[in-house]
């Protein structure tokens, strides 16, 4: 596996039919010192990354080992982001893990007349990710909405597989869907 830092994500509206509804990342391979390289790759994410995070790249034929992309034609994947890197006894990287749910602030709303059965009757919404300091991160997605979301509200949300389970009733098809309402954020040695 190797280290790399998300820098983007790659839109192609032109790929193998296999590789619709995988999400594709610019990475630049880092150093255990978070020292980029410059080596850019172009992987399928498996885990919900988002721009700016650590994760761990595997290459070759092991980038199909990860069950839902055993049939995807990839030669890299992201596989994991990291919490923590420490390296000669040192901490190079800490991720900021007092949250392990993502934020965001809910910027429209999305209609689909003709959608999957599954998520008839769920509110979708376009929320723009944010991180603990509300900065901006990442591009705009549309999440189903679970909780009574309403224009500019701050909410969090989870990501990838999470984002199927939210029902107790049913797994829904959806990569991203809304899972609370945020009324304050109190971070830990803020005044």
């Amino acid at each position: 596996m190797e280290l790399a830092r998300v820098e983007g994500t790659i839109v192609s509206t032109a790929k193998s039919e296999r590789l619709i509804g995988f999400k594709l990342l610019l990475v630049n391979l880092i150093s255990p010192d978070l020292t980029p390289t410059k080596n850019f790759l172009v992987a399928v994410d498996s885990v919900g990354a988002g721009k700016g995070e650590v994760v761990l790249i595997v290459r070759g034929s092991s980038a199909r080992q990860v069950a839902k992309l055993s049939s995807v034609p990839t030669d890299a994947s992201i596989v994991g982001i990291v919490d923590t890197i420490e390296h000669h006894g040192k901490t190079e990287y800490q991720k900021n893990v007092w949250c392990k749910l993502k934020l965001a602030k809910v910027t429209g709303r999305v209609w689909a007349t003709i959608k999957d059965s599954k998520i008839d009757g769920i509110n979708l919404f376009i929320i723009q990710p944010m991180d603990e300091n509300l900065i901006v991160i990442g591009n705009e997605i549309v999440a189903l909405d679970t909780v009574g979301s309403r224009e500019d509200d701050l909410v969090y949300w989870v990501g990838g597989g999470e984002a199927t389970l939210v029902y107790k009733d049913r797994q829904v098809p959806s990569d991203a869907s809304i899972v609370g309402l945020v009324d304050r954020i109190d971070l830990p040695g803020a005044n």
